[in-house]
């Protein structure tokens, strides 16, 4: 997963791993919103400016997240936090389950952020501020995933496939 921060790499010129890649900007709750999406293979990643970030696998279950400054895995159909722990000579991950109450949050989240860039799509409320390839075809695949995912599951893995 790519590490996001305040002073995120170029995802449209870097991030050749996902192609095609579409960089937006939505009116998403009536907020101006900077969207990036980028597929592989049948993959989507989705990154709501620095954060949120979203990766679903091939079937659209959520695999993987970075949410409030925390990577979030699932595994077994459940979501796990990643706490980084900066020790004197080490860093070490802490793995957490998250709790039921807040996994309905990062859905009932995740679900509105959804539904609301599908209707800032039927609204024309989308603007394209760039494509790679140029000729690729990511804005109509963005479009079919929103569609065909308006069901959303976790991962029984943070894999990709």
């Amino acid at each position: 997963m790519a590490r996001v921060g305040e002073d995120r790499e170029d995802l449209l010129r870097d991030a050749r791993n996902l192609s095609p890649r579409v960089q937006l900007r939505a009116v998403i709750g009536g907020r101006d919103a900077a969207v990036f999406a980028g597929f592989r293979g049948e993959s989507l990643s989705l990154y709501f400016g620095p954060e949120p970030v979203f990766h679903f696998n091939a079937a659209g279950e959520l695999r993987r997240a970075f949410l409030s400054g925390r990577i979030v895995k699932a595994e077994n159909g459940r979501l796990f936090g990643m706490e980084r722990v900066v020790g004197e000579n080490q860093v070490e991950l802490l793995t957490s389950a998250v709790p039921e109450d807040e996994q309905s949050r990062v859905f009932a989240d995740l679900v509105s952020r959804l539904t609301g860039l599908r209707a800032a799509f039927d609204r024309g409320d989308v603007a394209i501020e760039g494509l790679e390839p140029a000729d690729g075809d990511a804005v109509e695949r963005l479009k079919r995933w929103l569609e065909r995912h308006a069901t959303l599951s976790v991962a029984a893995s943070p894999r990709v496939d």
